[in-house]
């Protein structure tokens, strides 16, 4: 399932550990991140994206558009309000997970964002 993010029950038994995959990157999918809830998931790629889903249906909710380079990391806030992204494109976004638009973008790096 090239360029999709699985997620698992790890409590499950014999094929039913397989919940959902996420799909709709066009690239390699570099980073996943889950809500404390269980009802978000954030996923970042190689195609410069991230995808918002709902793990209820596993349907998209937003394409969040802004990086210039390849994202190399994604993450939620505790309240999976907010995410960040980081690129190689040496900036990192806060997003609004809700309205799926950016909150603002810390552009002062030197090189690639390796972690959020």
């Amino acid at each position: 399932k090239p360029w999709t993010c699985v997620v698992w029950d790890p409590q499950a038994t014999g094929d039913d550990k397989e919940v959902k995959v996420l799909s709709g990157h066009k690239g390699f999918v570099s980073g996943c991140a889950l809500s404390r809830d269980g009802k978000i998931a954030l996923t970042g790629s190689f195609d410069k994206t991230l995808i918002v889903f709902s793990l209820e249906d596993g349907k998209c909710q937003h394409v969040l558009r802004g990086h210039t380079g390849r994202i190399d990391r994604c993450a939620l806030s505790a309240d999976g309000r907010v995410a960040a992204s980081g690129s190689i494109d040496t900036n990192v976004i806060l997003w609004d997970v809700k309205q799926g638009e950016a909150l603002r973008t810390l552009d002062d790096h030197a090189k690639s964002i390796r972690g959020v």
